[in-house]
């Protein structure tokens, strides 16, 4: 497992979706619970960065139901289940049910996981009414503990988001600024699309509709030279050709 898990790892960053199959291939061979829940969430990432929600949910699940509840490492998959079954009808359930186990003020006071604090950030509105500094506060929490050299895909987007629509656009701007470098340094292709996708939307929500255009044929472009084709970045650059009266 160890051996397709590099391939897999380097396949996804650059080569295309042949990749994920080979990144499931090594979760379904490894056995030992914490390197298996790692390549897990690779795995979830990759797929997720492409809009796979369904298959990563499905690999995610499996995991899940081989791990203690209330683990360290439970709590490191429920928090990327969760943000990935929220993104589609057919499972968020059962992002409701998980995220449900961590909204109340007990479990919230000692949470650290940067997953879970993230996706209570972006969708705990729907769990428990707060107001908005409660949700700019998880978001926060989340980005701290999140390791820097290796911004997580998963965090950055829900927790980027959660402090966009609470309108603190710089920190939001930071996350993704970091994340994108990031990718640079790593030389991940799918990371870089997916980062300036998401920077796009910022760009276009604080009204640099120039750079919002740019970001988004960035990712575009990438997108589809790594062999797929996903509709948020699409959606953003039309949003913004829209915006300077390009494309009616």
């Amino acid at each position: 497992p160890a051996l397709m898990y590099r391939l897999g790892h380097a396949e996804t960053a650059a080569m295309g979706p042949a990749g994920l199959d080979t990144l499931e291939s090594a979760v379904d061979l490894c056995e030992e619970p914490a390197e298996r829940a790692a390549i897990a969430i690779e795995f979830s990432h990759a797929a997720r960065m492409v809009a796979d929600f369904p298959r990563a949910t499905h690999v995610l699940q499996r995991v899940a139901d081989s791990l203690e509840a209330g683990t360290p490492l439970a709590t490191r998959i429920d928090g990327e289940l969760i943000n990935v079954a929220a993104l589609d009808l057919a499972t968020s359930s059962v992002a409701r049910e998980h995220l449900a186990r961590y909204a109340e003020p007990a479990a919230l006071e000692s949470l650290q996981d940067a997953g879970v604090l993230a996706d209570l950030a972006l969708l705990g509105a729907g769990v428990a009414a707060a107001p908005r500094e409660v949700f700019v506060g998880l978001a926060r929490r989340a980005a701290a503990a999140m390791a820097p050299e290796e911004p997580d895909p998963s965090v950055v987007v829900f927790a980027g988001c959660a402090l966009m629509y609470c309108d603190e656009f710089d920190e939001a701007r930071a996350l993704w600024d970091a994340f994108i470098a990031a990718a640079r340094a790593s030389g991940s292709a799918l990371a870089y699309a997916f980062g300036t996708c998401f920077r796009a939307q910022l760009a276009h929500r604080v009204g640099d509709v120039r750079e919002a255009e740019e970001d988004a044929r960035t990712s575009v472009a990438i997108f589809a030279e790594w062999g797929t084709r996903t509709v948020e970045p699409e959606i953003f650059l039309s949003e913004a050709l829209i915006e300077r009266g390009a494309l009616r």
